[in-house]
């Protein structure tokens, strides 16, 4: 790709409509477009980069592609904890209001 092709690519998927954005993640996910025809090995290469542009260009998005949580080791380790711990039958069905 030329320098002027990368140029343009570039500028292409930082203005990505929202519907072509969610289009080329389905697709990513799925391995097929819309329409069911499979998506290629280059097709896939070419969407995830546009995704990552955009991504990076429209900050305001929440979840982004690759994106790792910014917690600290002893908040995360804290969510462990929580989560390993055993599932209380008895307020569960408290909760739900079966006896």
């Amino acid at each position: 790709m030329s320098d002027s092709d990368h140029s343009e690519f570039y500028q292409q998927a930082k203005q990505l409509l929202p519907q072509q954005y969610s289009d080329f993640k389905r697709a990513i996910e799925t391995g097929k477009w819309p329409d069911g025809a499979v998506v290629s090995s280059k097709q896939r290469e070419l969407m995830l980069q546009a995704i990552i542009v955009y991504e990076h260009a429209n900050p305001a998005e929440k979840s982004k592609t690759g994106q790792i949580d910014d917690m600290c080791a002893s908040k995360s380790a804290e969510v462990v904890a929580e989560a390993s711990e055993p599932i209380n039958q008895a307020a569960i069905k408290n909760i739900i209001g079966k006896n």
